[in-house]
């Protein structure tokens, strides 16, 4: 199998798998609060039917962590519910922030931190009820990239391998590697192409991807990995992130 064949084949896995990853993304931000249902009061509704989630993600370079969670009637498309009475939510021992987006109620909280080894990466959600809700969500692994360099130049004429020291060895994790350009003069949208490792170490992109870049610009190449760690409870949905240093690299024909 040639090269250009192993790049099509990423390609088209690439493809595949941005549709399934973006129905999981559209789940959660319905999750998240974006929904248009109206929201609604906790107090009013059958506490063993609510459903919470939670995100959290980490930005290697501001060292951000940023923490989310909301809450549904009875499933993640139901009505946004508004914390009342006595329920209450936090992150890492921190009461989180409420806010209104689109008439749909989440809880939003920013850290930062550059040592991430003291910090405990859990929710905790009390219901009008009483009942208490630990939720662990923690982040997938840090990865070490081998190829390119931050600063590196990349040929339009062969194909560009991104390589980690090694695959991601988390059972829910998934490493994203994105290529974005630069926006237009006008304000044009940049052009992104965008391929997933699996359980490979590396991916490849084609010259045709290459192409679709202009001779001399610069472009971000940005990995994230994601991870959905399992839940015991059928109520409670988990999504966190971590997002690399961008590299940025230069486009040359040969």
């Amino acid at each position: 199998m040639s090269f250009a064949d192993v790049s099509a084949i990423d390609a088209h896995e690439g493809k595949k798998a941005m549709k399934q990853v973006n129905k999981v993304i559209l789940a959660y931000l319905a999750g998240w609060g974006l929904t248009a249902c109206g929201t609604g009061q906790s107090e009013d509704v059958n506490q063993s039917r609510i459903v919470q989630s939670y995100a959290l993600s980490y930005g290697e370079q501001d060292a951000l962590l940023k923490a989310t969670a909301s809450f549904h009637y009875e499933n993640p498309f139901g009505t946004s519910l508004r914390l009342s009475g006595p329920s209450s939510v936090s992150f890492a021992g921190q009461l989180m922030n409420y806010e209104n987006i689109l008439d749909s109620a989440r809880y939003t909280l920013k850290q930062q931190h550059h040592d991430l080894s003291f910090v405990p990466l859990s929710f905790r959600y009390v219901n009008n009820a009483g009942e208490t809700f630990q939720v662990d969500a923690p982040l997938p692994e840090a990865f070490v990239l081998r190829s390119p360099s931050d600063g590196s130049w990349i040929s339009r004429g062969q194909e560009l391998t991104v390589r980690l020291e090694k695959p991601a060895t988390g059972d829910s994790d998934d490493v994203q590697a994105c290529l974005t350009g630069e926006a237009g003069p006008k304000g044009e949208a940049a052009h992104e192409e965008c391929l997933y490792f699996g359980r490979r170490a590396s991916v490849v992109f084609s010259r045709e991807q290459l192409e679709a870049f202009a001779l001399g610009s610069s472009v971000s190449l940005k990995l994230t990995s994601t991870r959905h760690p399992s839940q015991n409870n059928a109520n409670i949905q988990v999504l966190t992130q971590r997002i690399a240093r961008p590299l940025t690299l230069r486009i040359r024909e040969f």
